[in-house]
């Protein structure tokens, strides 16, 4: 059916193409993308009860203009009056009513109106629309090449994936992109998130100025199945310095200078350039420990001008910028053919170097010979330890003099140099291997003292034997929507593996455990003290015997026995009470609990500290002997 669809749908785009009202491939796009929106909704108000049962066959009956438009209106009404997604995309309503009544009004043609209806009928659930969806963006990268005016709102598929890829956002991330076009960062972040544990909170936010920019990306979201997101048609430069923050940030703003007058520049900064201005906004929206990425044209990297260095010194006195991937020539063609590289930088402590990845590619790119993932091989096998190469560098921030020139490369074959970043790197890995020695002694101290103190007391350190059962009852759980859950809130939501967002209401209060009942890492433990909201898919142990159970020892205890392993079902694993009520554990004396409680969580944090900081040392070792080797061995 799917393939059907398809190829009708590629015959309607030419014949659309064809009529006289129709100017170019972005307003037949457009068209088509409306209808299929407004198929999406028919879709959803036929499914849900005590609704009008909205049909194709009945809009078939229709006779005139008028009628098509009032239907089309309801429907889009319908919609917004059920449906939280277009509450968090305010300008959409009004944009899909006021697009369908000059459509209609455009489209005199009867019988290419017909088409649409016929092609739209061939959809007849929400899961035809997630098949769909590849289809749509593939159309979307079709008109980027036949109009160069329309590319500037689509970034290509390639590039989308590799910035995504390197931000990796987790699946609770909110993920911003101000100059969303077509939506490809959010779709590709949505696609990247998917499947992922936790992934009921995950929150996609756009700006976009165009208001066909604005329903292509609207669509591509609906039809790839993710309701988590919010999208605005206005100019996200207007917001200034006071914008809302975010973990992840990524863009591809327009490039080149402003038309409007030096009055609508920021606050905080000036400069003619639009594509300056996104810089500075996304550094504004930003969260502390948060991971941006934006394109620019090489000019930024090479300016000399008041704008260009100020911005320059704030990236790199009060954020860390991880990578620059300079791209070939022709990469965003045919919307420009100018030299870009993208600029990854993160909001915490600096380091003194800064990766440059130069992509260097056989083939020349066109309009018909597009850039692909498969191009950045090579940069992938070289960013997680940043090996220095023919096509990589590592520019010193306070050797960059007053030129600021981020792309500066020393010619580093002309004699051996001295190993002064090599001598950095060692002084850094000093300290953190001082920093581990001096953990791993407290840990041995603290061990040492628990040892001595259990020996002169052994005697309050008898064991009794409970049944889960005796110990702990299970509470009941309530169901909650996706739609009902916040990205914030007042009270956490628990699911299957933890937090998955938060509620305005709780049912479950006080000091318990938290067990995950459905799902691949079911019978995962959690003490949870205060209120709370838990979910069907999580189990919750509350205490009979406060006098003989400290309930996050008891948790500990719990932890160890490995639960999961009782998991029945292979699809959908899932736990119930009823097979670990009978589960034996060993208790001390309550004050006994509490002591041992609070030494292992002390334990607990020192430990996870050794973790990190072993990540650290692994990772600083690999660096330091890549660009020791580098400088000695001429390859």
């Amino acid at each position: 059916m799917m393939h059907d669809f398809k190829d009708k749908a590629d015959n309607l785009l030419v014949k659309l193409k064809r009529e006289r009202s129709i100017k170019n491939s972005e307003q037949a796009i457009e068209i088509v993308s409306l209808f299929l929106v407004i198929r999406f909704f028919e879709i959803i108000c036929s499914k849900e009860p005590n609704k009008n049962a909205y049909s194709q066959s009945g809009l078939h009956s229709l006779r005139n203009h008028e009628d098509y438009f009032y239907y089309y209106k309801n429907v889009i009404n319908e919609v917004a009056c059920s449906h939280d997604y277009m509450s968090r995309c305010p300008d959409i309503e009004k944009l899909l009513i006021s697009s369908i009544e000059n459509t209609i009004l455009k489209l005199n043609n009867s019988i290419v109106i017909e088409g649409i209806l016929q092609l739209t009928s061939l959809l007849t659930c929400r899961d035809d629309f997630e098949y769909l969806s590849k289809w749509y963006r593939s159309i979307l990268e079709r008109m980027s090449i036949d109009s160069g005016k329309t590319g500037e709102f689509y970034t290509p598929d390639a590039l989308s994936k590799v910035i995504v890829r390197v931000l990796k956002p987790e699946s609770r991330d909110k993920v911003y992109d101000p100059a969303c076009g077509t939506g490809g960062f959010l779709v590709t972040a949505s696609g990247y998130t998917q499947g992922k544990e936790n992934n009921d909170n995950s929150y996609l936010v756009g700006g976009e100025i165009s208001p066909f920019a604005y329903l292509t990306s609207f669509a591509s979201l609906l039809f790839k199945g993710d309701e988590s997101f919010s999208l605005r048609l206005f100019d996200s430069l207007d917001i200034g310095t006071h914008c809302q923050k975010y973990n992840i940030v990524l863009t591809n703003p327009p490039f080149g200078k402003y038309n409007h007058s030096s009055d609508y520049y920021p606050q905080d900064f000036e400069s003619s350039y639009v594509d300056y201005q996104f810089l500075n906004h996304v550094m504004n929206s930003l969260e502390v420990g948060g991971r941006a990425a934006i394109v620019l044209p090489d000019r930024f990297f090479t300016d000399r001008s008041s704008s260009g260095i100020a911005l320059k010194k704030r990236l790199l006195s009060d954020f860390n910028i991880n990578c620059i991937l300079s791209i070939p020539p022709g990469a965003m063609l045919p919307y420009t053919g100018v030299k870009l590289s993208v600029l990854f930088f993160s909001n915490e402590s600096c380091t003194s170097d800064i990766w440059i990845y130069q992509l260097n590619t056989i083939e020349r790119f066109t309009k018909k010979s597009r850039i692909s993932i498969e191009h950045f091989d090579d940069f992938f096998d070289k960013l997680e330890l940043k090996e220095l190469s023919k096509n990589s560098w590592f520019v010193n921030r306070n050797e960059l003099g007053d030129s600021f020139n981020l792309l500066f490369r020393k010619n580093d074959r002309e004699s051996y140099g001295v190993l002064i970043n090599a001598k950095i790197n060692l002084d850094k890995l000093s300290e953190i291997n001082q920093e581990m020695i001096e953990s791993l002694k407290y840990t041995k101290d603290r061990i040492s003292r628990l040892e001595d103190h259990i020996r002169l007391n052994i005697s309050n350190y008898h064991l009794k034997s409970y049944k889960v059962e005796e110990l702990v009852s299970s509470l009941p759980s309530k169901p909650l929507s996706r739609s009902e859950l916040k990205e914030e809130g007042i009270y956490p939501v628990y699911g299957g593996n933890g937090v998955i967002g938060y509620y305005d209401n709780f049912h479950v209060k006080g000091s318990n455990i938290v067990i995950g009942r459905v799902g691949a890492l079911c019978g995962n433990v959690r003490y949870v003290s205060g209120n709370i909201w838990a979910t069907n898919n999580a189990l919750v142990l509350e205490s009979k015997l406060s006098d003989k159970v400290h309930v996050p020892y008891l948790a500990k205890v719990l932890e160890m026995k490995d639960l999961r392993k009782l998991a029945s079902g292979t699809a959908q694993p899932h736990i119930t009470f009823s097979k670990i009520k009978n589960i034996e554990v060993d208790l001390p004396p309550l004050n006994v609990q509490i002591e041992l409680d609070t030494w292992l969580t002390e334990l607990e944090l020192e430990l996870e500290k050794q973790e990190l900081l072993a990540e650290k040392i692994s990772q600083e070792n690999k660096i330091l002997k890549n660009k020791v080797y580098l400088n000695l061995l001429r390859t």
